[in-house]
């Protein structure tokens, strides 16, 4: 296994790693706890964090579109879906998405902190992981999965 580099924040969650063979880049616990809930556990977002993450992704897939008739339909339906809550939640660019996106996180954190969800974890550094039945850590490269070796009787 490789050589793993850990630092943590001020909560004592893991901040950084460097791996080498697996995931290089920087760790921010609540971005992948919203990641993992956003592709796997979206029950855990409130109805209004849904309708702001799904305005959010239309507008940014506007703005960086090539074809102006997907940017046309893209807008259209961002302005029939918009309403003033959501809009407020994700601010008016990028950088209101990510901290929209790590207050969702923050919030599901703390209700993990008290013990009403539960996330699939590493069993070795503890990092969240990409599925809830994921058996490999793509920060650490720890992997549990079951062996089956077929015997040759």
């Amino acid at each position: 296994m490789g050589r793993s580099e850990i630092s943590y924040g001020s909560a004592g969650a893991p901040v950084n790693v460097a791996y080498n063979g697996a995931m290089d880049q920087h760790y921010d616990e609540a971005q992948e706890v919203y990641r993992y809930v956003s592709f796997n556990k979206q029950e855990l977002m409130t109805p209004l964090e849904r309708r702001a993450e799904r305005l959010g992704m239309l507008r940014e897939k506007a703005k960086h579109s090539e074809s102006e008739g997907v940017r046309t339909m893209l807008l259209a339906k961002y302005n029939a879906e918009a309403d003033e809550q959501a809009l407020q939640l994700i601010g008016n660019d990028l950088d209101g998405i990510r901290a929209f996106q790590v207050r969702v996180g923050d919030r599901i954190l703390s209700e993990i902190a008290d013990g009403r969800v539960t996330i699939n974890r590493c069993t070795s550094c503890n990092r969240v992981l990409k599925t809830p039945l994921a058996r490999q850590c793509l920060w650490c490269g720890h992997d549990w999965h079951e062996r089956c070796w077929a015997s040759s009787d």
